[in-house]
């Protein structure tokens, strides 16, 4: 239980990193351009994303090495238990010099347990990664969550593209006001990833946290369509950053309390990050084809409706995962 709250306090903190990386990198980029220029400043960011490279090349070869090792102690603990019930070790005089030696020593328990191991692990190898993406996508609970994702995602992911565009064209903000709009989005963003922080010391609910932000997101993007004064503009932007912090802090945490299954977060949450970036793409996209079908005037609507329809869909999981806990 404990390594559940420091694994979800470490992601959050991650995404709270993340986050005021983001609000940091525009001022920094426009601070080396005026210094530098164009290119030193790419040049410049571009070395800060190489330098990762060797970071996650060690911390990847590490896990291997540690996961690996984790399997061979299970795996011989395995065999000495059945071992010490249905074999018995030989005695020295029944193991002949030849076979001795052709085994450095070792006793004819030891070699049959290393067969085993060896034949446990090529299968492992050769069979987990298929059976882990079957074991996944034949849940309908995890494929539903994946519509969610897709669904919701696309309103989630659309807000940042025509914010700046819509405030500017209907008056209701100047572009260094709209920018600064921007900029208290992301403020707003890393203290909604500050809170899930907080409250992952305890035991909060992390599926309803998962539906109620995607509501609330999906309220927040129906009342950006609304808003016609400055500080209603504001409120809106706010409120969205704090649900989008709340949100996306809160991904890994639920996904992993729900299932259960440390053996297979990795593979649920590569899928669920591929229909998130899949999503991210249909933002803009749909967004742009709708404007010119309808007009930018209503676009935050259809951005709020389909994060709402995310967390609708999501709504029979939450109602499936409480029976359950009665």
């Amino acid at each position: 239980m404990y390594f559940i709250k420091d694994r979800d306090i470490v992601f959050a903190g991650l995404i709270l990193i993340f986050g005021l990386s983001v609000l940091v990198t525009p001022m920094l980029m426009e601070y080396l351009m005026e210094q530098l220029s164009y290119r030193d400043a790419i040049l410049i960011f571009s070395a800060l994303n190489i330098a990762s490279i060797p970071t996650a090349v060690l911390y990847y070869y590490i896990g291997c090495e540690h996961k690996d090792q984790r399997a061979v102690d299970k795996e011989m603990e395995g065999v000495k238990e059945n071992g010490s019930n249905k074999e018995e070790l030989p005695e020295e005089n029944e193991c002949n010099d030849k076979a001795c030696s052709s085994n450095d020593g070792k006793s004819s328990f030891e070699i049959e347990a290393d067969g085993r191991k060896t034949k446990g692990m090529s299968e492992k190898t050769d069979n987990s990664i298929i059976k882990s993406h079957k074991h996944v996508l034949k849940d309908p609970v995890f494929i539903t969550i994946l519509a969610y994702f897709l669904i919701g995602g696309t309103g989630e992911s659309g807000f940042h593209t025509f914010p700046v565009n819509f405030a500017v064209h209907f008056e209701i903000l100047t572009l260094p006001e709209a920018a600064l709009g921007i900029t208290l989005t992301g403020v707003a963003t890393c203290v909604g990833c500050l809170f899930v922080v907080v409250i992952s010391y305890w035991n909060y609910d992390k599926f309803s946290l998962a539906v109620v932000s995607m509501l609330l997101i999906g309220g927040s993007l129906v009342a950006v369509g609304f808003a016609r004064s400055k500080w209603s503009m504001y409120s809106t932007f706010i409120a969205y950053g704090l649900m989008d912090g709340a949100w996306i802090s809160n991904v890994a945490p639920w996904i992993s309390a729900y299932f259960n299954e440390p053996e297979y977060l990795t593979v649920r949450m590569s899928y669920v990050f591929f229909f998130n970036g899949l999503s991210s793409l249909l933002g803009p996209l749909t967004g742009g084809y709708f404007i010119e079908g309808v007009g930018l005037k209503f676009v935050y609507f259809y951005y709020g409706a389909t994060s709402l329809c995310g967390a609708l869909i999501l709504s029979p999981c939450l109602v499936k995962a409480r029976m359950r806990r009665q």
